[in-house]
């Protein structure tokens, strides 16, 4: 049993003992957490995962050169670009950044110091490894031209009513500045992993595309006009429908007669044209057979022409309304694909016949148009006396002349062949032309 006297009391030299050890291994504690204050590291501190304990923080230089040797690669594909990491370094003085690391750790408290060490407190710091944007930009130029890809529209050949669709290719550009911000993060974090720069790849797509043309399946329009073969306006025929052979015109988009014959050139010969009700030579003569051949198409197929000129004088190859005329940059043929789907045009002649096949949907098919050409009045032949030519006897003829007439024309719509509607297309007005004689 304890002595009452000695309860609740140490004695004094006890005390005095557990003091000088406090004290001596404070003191000790201090010497190992900062064994040198002169410029020197706490102990267990680590930059860039190197263990700088002791050194001297102006001595301590080039800890950034033992990463500097990684290699950062991108890779699209099949294709691998490797940087090496000191070639695309931003360059800075590290010593600033390891001078403030020390200048960190001398605002730490005794006690704080002391902690650190006695519980092996690990003071961790990065340096900065700052990409050169630059010379990052020069590199990545080297993916970019590996990724580009041009942009080719799908095209479409019809031969023999055969469809053939070539595929489009879609263009690719690399997004280089999200890239380049992309690895300039990552070398900030140590982070050299090989970068995929298909998130970067950029597509887009041309505006035809073998997909739209999927659509087009079915022959839906067929129209014929006689010619005379081997004369020079079957020959310009040959030559014009050449440029509306296999021709798209997607939904929405405007054709016109001009911009696809575009300016009537040498290939061309002297055939016949009308100007002012009269048969005339000229340059690309009988191409306006055509634009008449396919006016009557684009009808029966339930488009509407936004521009197009009647001849001043009927013409023989298509019933009375129902021609076009063109003169180059003077009088255009032209209409706009208001279907939801492509049409795809083929033009061509075929011995004594010019042939304008329109191919499109099959959903369309249901779905006829027929044209009705009406005279709603006839202008007679006027007569008229020349002198003009000397070699003709006095009263002989020398021009039968033609009536005129005022034309509609009407389309009726059909729907699985029962009648759904009709329109009137057009009004229009030829002038007679007069019955000539010659006289003394």
């Amino acid at each position: 049993m304890m002595d009452k006297k000695t309860v609740g009391t140490i004695p004094w030299k006890r005390l005095a003992g557990q003091a000088v050890i406090c004290i001596f291994g404070t003191y000790i504690g201090i010497i190992f957490a900062n064994p040198d204050d002169n410029g020197a590291y706490l102990s267990n501190t680590y930059i860039n995962g190197i263990n700088v304990e002791g050194w001297r923080y102006d001595t301590s230089l080039n800890i950034i050169d033992t990463f500097a040797n990684n290699t950062l690669s991108v890779r699209y594909q099949d294709s691998i670009l490797e940087l090496n990491v000191q070639d695309i370094l931003l360059a800075y003085d590290e010593s600033v950044y390891l001078e403030q690391i020390y200048e960190m750790q001398q605002q730490y408290s005794t006690l704080t110091k002391v902690t650190k060490y006695l519980l092996g407190v690990e003071d961790k710091y990065q340096l900065p490894i700052m990409g050169n944007e630059q010379l990052i930009y020069e590199y990545i130029t080297k993916m970019e031209s590996i990724v580009y890809q041009d942009m080719v529209d799908a095209t479409i050949q019809i031969t023999d009513e055969n469809i053939v669709i070539t595929s489009h290719q879609n263009n690719l550009t690399l997004d280089t500045q999200s890239l380049v911000d992309t690895i300039i993060k990552n070398m900030a974090v140590y982070n050299f992993a090989t970068i995929d720069i298909t998130p970067f790849v950029q597509e887009t797509e041309p505006a035809v595309t073998d997909t739209a043309l999927q659509d087009v399946d079915t022959l839906l329009v067929s129209i014929r006009t006689a010619i005379v073969p081997d004369s020079d306006e079957a020959i310009n025929l040959e030559i014009a429908s050449s440029n509306i052979n296999s021709l798209l015109v997607m939904p929405d988009e405007q054709f016109s007669y001009q911009d696809v014959l575009g300016e009537i050139g040498d290939e061309y010969l002297i055939g016949g044209g009308i100007i002012g009700g009269k048969t005339t030579l000229m340059r690309g003569g009988g191409i306006g057979q055509l634009s008449s051949t396919l006016y009557i198409a684009i009808l029966e197929l339930g488009l509407y022409a936004t521009e197009r000129y009647s001849n001043s004088t009927p013409v023989t190859y298509v019933p009375l309304g129902l021609d076009a005329s063109f003169s180059s940059n003077l009088l255009d043929f032209r209409f706009i694909n208001t279907l939801p789907y492509p049409i795809v045009i083929d033009a061509y002649t075929q011995d004594d016949q010019l042939v304008v096949d329109i191919y499109s949907n099959n959903s369309l098919d249901n779905v006829k148009y027929v044209l009705e050409s009406e005279i709603l009045e006839v202008y007679p032949i006027p007569t008229q006396y020349t002198s003009s030519f000397v070699q003709a006897a006095s009263g002989e003829l020398i021009d039968e002349g033609k009536e005129g007439y005022r034309v509609q024309v009407i389309r009726k719509k059909y729907v699985d062949g029962e009648l759904e509607s009709e329109e009137v297309i057009s009004t229009t007005t030829y002038s007679p032309q007069p019955r000539i004689y010659n006289i003394s």
